[in-house]
C-alpha cells in the first residue's frame, strides 16, 4: 500500500508532503495501518473540505492493490479514524 499525505493552510501556510510505502515498514505497522484505513472506511469517503481561516487542509491518497482513492479535508473535518490513520502515515514516514 502506498499513502501520501500533503498538508497546506494553517497560520503559517507551509505546505508539507509525507509518502509511505508499506512495504518498508514492519509487519507489524502495516496492519495497524491496514486496520486504521478499514475503520475511518477511507475508500468510501467523500472530498469535504472548505475553507476554513488558518486551518491545515489535507489531500490523503491511497493506492492499495487495485483501489486507488483520494479524499480533501481540512483538520476539523476528520474523523477520529482518519485522524489516526494520518497521524500514524506522518509518524511512519518521518
Amino acid at each position: 500500500m502506498h499513502i501520501t499525505v500533503e498538508r497546506s493552510g494553517g497560520f503559517i501556510g507551509v505546505p508539507m508532503t509525507r509518502e509511505l510505502d508499506t512495504t518498508k515498514v514492519s509487519q507489524q505497522q502495516s496492519i495497524e495501518l491496514e486496520t486504521l484505513l478499514g475503520a475511518a472506511d477511507f475508500f468510501n469517503l467523500k472530498d469535504a473540505l472548505t475553507q476554513e481561516p488558518d486551518r491545515f487542509q489535507y489531500s490523503i491518497k491511497v493506492k492499495n492493490h487495485d483501489q486507488s482513492h483520494e479524499i480533501h479535508v481540512t483538520e476539523t473535518q476528520m474523523s477520529d479514524n482518519l485522524y489516526a490513520l494520518m497521524e500514524k502515515t506522518l509518524e511512519l514516514s518521518a
